[in-house]
């Protein structure tokens, strides 16, 4: 394999995690200090959680 294709591999692994990350913010998982620079300790305000999913439908 070359260059490209471990990159590739590497980023879809990766961005994977993040948008499992995005999705459970948004369910309501408590780890907002861990998301948006900490500004929403514990679940995210309705308002982020919606912005979460963007975010995640975005980096999919």
């Amino acid at each position: 394999m070359d260059i490209a294709g471990v990159t590739a591999i590497t980023y879809a692994i990766v961005i994977s995690g993040v948008v499992v990350f995005q999705i459970a913010l948004a369910a309501g998982a408590p780890w907002g200090a861990y998301a948006m620079g900490g500004a929403s300790p514990g679940q995210l305000p309705p308002a982020k959680r919606i912005s979460v999913i963007f975010q995640a439908v975005l980096l999919a």
